[in-house]
């Protein structure tokens, strides 16, 4: 894949290391909606404490750093600090999606939608292999990062006893893996001249995977589970079960095959209950595999993506691509079944890793249990209105969510927004923290009861905020945000230095807190898209703008469910309120 590796390299940006003076100048702007007066004088002290000293002596090793890494000097430190998480991976890196039906109604039989997702992943799998994928790029015609797409195919990580690796196989492989009641089947997808087998011979050998009625083993129910433990217990599990030779040939053929593909049979009747399910369902779900495709009992398609060495824009940019090619394809219907080109695994149980595999489901168990999920569809505004009011739809979002934030709890808290850095080679993201000075004074002047604003000044007051959160996300998508300089500046200190004062102060644990972790990522081919919240009194929170109408989807821990329920009601509410600033609608 050199094409969108060594050859894109020299036509992309290499990410900056930011001026130590521009992000500490910035730091005090992003912390000061967070800290009272007298917090902000001290943080001030400790901001230059550290720029005259400690922080010199990192910027120096940050760029020596920079100069030394050929790609992005933030790309493997950003992977490992995925790979240090210790607990469950599905609700601590994950994302779960789920595809709209009108994307997939072409096709009828839950057969028939498998065979479609695997031909056209790994027709997708095949051009990058043979650099005719075409490349990408922004909206100014530059060349964006194209190198984690190898990262889908392939990959997988892998529990050790301290944290875990990322691996991803580097040889020719020709199949993927089909899990269906506990049962697990290597599928042959590539033949043996490395060309595609036909959608219909893969069609005709999962007909026979859905057919066949052969009960699963207790511990082929329950063998899934182990993947979606903390990761101390799934380096336990996976030790006892990598003891038996079949056992360990049969766990390499999970991390080498090109991707997963489930028949779940979660619960899909809702909404919720769907993302709820590709998110968090662990029976037959492979957690730590990148990619997984997952079918549902009633047909509905969705996926779970391990988030370590991708991100979202990139695996919407890809699952466009398949659902675009599913409703050109021509149709193929067959009720043949076949056997050709499958191989069904076996797997030997020991007493004591049968018993560690009931905890492992048990504890899987609990933790979907201990999540709750809200989606709401917000008609009547969308990125037709907001084009014509010439206001940015994501900055007119984080507005809305701020004032619905400050109304719910009566005060503002961090908000992590992702932007991305694709500009840059291995740029990965940055993070926008979109909670300003400027939406700190307007929320708190929209809902002030006390003293009745002018329109025109709360209108005023609302632009700048506007225009603060825009130049905010610029400086992010240049490579100039605070948050990855300080990660940065963190990974430099040698044992020798004591900077905690620094990076331990109150200032930044408050501007750091993922009180509300968002993520936009506009598609008309998303039903609903989840993840679980970082912060465990906050919440995870999706937002797709599209053309006339914004997709909402908040996840939270049970405690915070009426929370949480509120908190996107309001949401809803500020969203279409604030539109009366510019006379486009009234308050019902």
């Amino acid at each position: 894949m050199k094409k969108y590796k060594e050859e894109l390299l020299p036509l992309l940006g290499k990410l900056p290391v930011p001026e130590l003076t521009h992000t500490m100048s910035q730091l005090v702007e992003w912390a000061a909606p967070f800290l009272t007066d007298l917090e902000q004088r001290d943080f001030e002290k400790i901001v230059k404490q550290f720029s005259t000293n400690e922080g010199l002596k990192l910027q120096e090793r940050l760029e020596l750093h920079w100069q030394e890494t050929e790609g992005s000097w933030l790309a493997d430190f950003w992977q490992e600090s995925y790979l240090n998480g210790r607990g469950y991976v599905q609700s601590e890196t994950n994302f779960g999606l789920v595809i709209q039906d009108e994307a997939h109604r072409c096709v009828s039989s839950r057969a028939e939608k498998a065979a479609q997702l695997i031909y056209q992943l790994t027709k997708i799998y095949l051009a990058f292999v043979e650099e005719s994928y075409p490349l990408e790029f922004a909206k100014n015609k530059q060349h964006v990062d194209m190198s984690y797409y190898e990262n889908f195919f392939g990959s997988c990580r892998t529990p050790t006893i301290d944290k875990d690796l990322f691996f991803k196989n580097e040889q020719a492989n020709n199949y993927v893996l089909i899990l269906n009641e506990g049962n697990y089947y290597q599928l042959e997808v590539i033949d043996s001249s490395g060309n595609l087998h036909s959608l219909k011979s893969i069609l005709e050998n999962i007909n026979y995977i859905l057919a066949v009625k052969q009960p699963a083993l207790s511990g082929e129910r329950d063998l899934a589970y182990l993947f979606g433990v903390d990761r101390s217990n799934a380096y336990q599990a996976y030790q006892q079960l990598n003891r038996q030779k079949e056992n360990a040939e049969n766990c390499q053929l999970i991390e080498t095959a090109l991707f997963i593909l489930s028949f779940t049979d979660g619960k899909d009747e809702t909404v919720e209950e769907r993302v709820a399910t590709m998110l968090l369902n662990g029976q037959d779900q492979i957690f730590t595999k990148t990619l997984q495709a997952l079918i549902t009992k009633n047909g509905s398609i969705g996926f779970n993506i391990e988030h370590t060495a991708v991100d979202g824009v990139p695996t919407m940019n890809l699952l466009a691509k398949v659902f675009d090619a599913i409703k050109m394809e021509t149709l193929v219907t067959s009720q043949r079944q076949e056997t050709s080109l499958i191989n069904r695994l076996s797997w030997q149980f020991s007493p004591e890793l049968l018993e560690m595999l009931v905890r492992c489901r048990r504890a899987v168990e609990e933790e979907a249990a201990a999540y709750s999920i809200h989606h709401r569809t917000v008609d009547g505004i969308g990125k037709n209105v907001l084009k014509e009011l010439k206001i940015s739809p994501d900055a007119y979002f984080h507005m809305a969510l701020a004032v619905a934030q400050k109304d719910v709890f009566g005060c503002l808290k961090s908000v992590y927004e992702p932007v991305a850095m694709r500009g840059f080679y291995g740029g990965r993201t940055e993070c926008a923290r979109s909670l300003s000075t400027q939406k700190k004074i307007f929320s708190e002047a929209f809902l002030n009861k006390e003293k009745a604003f002018e329109k025109a000044e709360l209108t005023e007051l609302f632009l700048d905020g506007i225009a603060a959160h825009s130049k905010r996300l610029v400086k992010c998508q240049k490579g100039l945000g605070v948050e990855r300089h300080l990660f940065g500046l963190q990974k430099m200190v040698p044992d020798s230095l004591d900077a905690a004062y620094f990076f331990q102060s109150e200032a930044i644990k408050k501007l750091t807190r993922n009180f509300l972790s968002t993520t936009g990522i506009p598609s008309d081919l998303l039903e609903s898209f989840s993840f679980c919240p970082v912060d465990q009194e906050g919440f995870g929170l999706y937002y797709g703008i599209l053309e006339d109408r914004i997709v909402l989807t908040i996840s939270s821990k049970k405690e915070q469910r009426e929370e949480g329920k509120l908190l996107i009601q309001q949401l809803e509410f500020y969203l279409l309120d604030l539109l009366k600033l510019f006379n486009q609608t009234d308050r019902e």
